[in-house]
């Protein structure tokens, strides 16, 4: 098997981003060298999330089962919770103090509940579930500053509501909530939902479709997200918070992640002549309107897949290999 070169990137710019020509022919990413390998070798590791502040890296094992955290430059991982399927959905604060999870238990009856569980990294403190709901009966965390999390549920009717972060010691802020607001019955269109402190909301339809992968930019002024349509398939675009189209990617491009406020990461993946097995999957970067578009990995011995950034650029990525082992590697 021929082993992977390797080629990662400096995540400066390149080129003169004020002059449209110039931005329009010039690399969104600048390769430079090869990929740091980020957890041990043996240590099986998926989902990883990056924390805003870019020191450490959160990650699940197979299965999305339990918690775990290890420096950004690699080292031992420590275990901050072991359970089952918790991994799926996690996300950081803004501030990166916090992880939030969706935790999910089986009663005697077989019935499955799920509840938002926060997380202190620092101390291994963990909340109490806030709420237990029939599994999956509410959507994965939705950080409202550090302060508050939204609690969704997947009636279409429902509004999302605010939770108190129970670890934070501050008092919550008034900051805009945005969310996807699932599809109503009789309409096969989701839509973009900004909820304002005192509970207004105003309401984006972009496109038709179902909304996944949805992803905001840090500044919340354009949002990454997978359409799906009735017909089947779907395509990774960009919008801005009005609802315009900014940039199309393809239906080849899906789990975009955000490198400041004006590029991002995301995997192109290749199915066979049959369209049931991946046989490539690579990650690339471009800028919000889709220039610049530069391939930041080619990898022949293992499938790139869930890159996740932070505010200072860094960006880790999962990798897996031909014989299913899976590693986590730095940019």
């Amino acid at each position: 098997m021929q082993m992977n070169k390797g080629i990662a990137l400096s995540l400066t710019a390149v080129g003169l981003l004020t002059a449209a020509a110039a931005s329009a022919q010039t690399a969104a990413f600048q390769v430079t060298a090869a990929p740091t390998v980020v957890t041990a070798v043996g240590v099986e590791a998926t989902a990883p999330l990056v924390s805003p502040t870019g020191d450490r890296v959160a990650f699940s094992a197979p299965g999305y089962d339990g918690l775990f955290l290890v420096p950004t430059v690699g080292g031992a991982a420590t275990k901050l919770t072991d359970g089952a399927g918790i991994g799926w959905g996690a996300s950081w604060s803004p501030s990166g103090a916090y992880l939030a999870v969706r935790q999910t238990r089986t009663q005697p009856d077989g019935r499955r509940e799920s509840a938002l569980v926060v997380l202190d990294p620092a101390t291994g403190a963990s909340s109490k579930p806030e709420s237990w709901a029939p599994a999956f009966g509410f959507g994965l965390p939705v950080w409202v500053g550090d302060g508050q999390l939204l609690r969704q549920t997947v009636d279409p009717a429902a509004t999302a509501q605010r939770i108190d972060n129970p670890l934070a010691t501050a008092a919550p802020q008034s900051v805009v909530a945005r969310y996807v607001q699932p599809t109503a019955p009789g309409s096969p269109d989701d839509a973009l939902v900004f909820q304002s402190a005192d509970g207004s909301l105003r309401t984006v339809r972009p496109t038709p479709g179902r909304y996944i992968q949805a992803v905001w930019a840090p500044d919340g002024s354009k949002v990454a997200l997978r359409v799906l349509t009735p017909r089947g398939g779907g395509t990774l675009s960009v919008f801005s918070a009005e609802g315009r189209q900014l940039a199309r990617l393809g239906a080849d491009a899906a789990e975009p992640t955000w490198v400041g406020n004006d590029r991002l990461v995301f995997v192109r993946e290749r199915e066979d002549p049959t369209g049931h097995a991946v046989v490539s999957a690579d990650l690339y970067g471009a800028r919000a309107d889709g220039s610049g578009e530069t391939a930041l990995t080619r990898s022949t011995d293992r499938l790139e897949s869930s890159p996740s950034a932070s505010a200072d650029g860094t960006v880790v990525y999962a990798a897996t290999d031909r014989d299913g082992h899976s590693r986590i590697y730095r940019l």
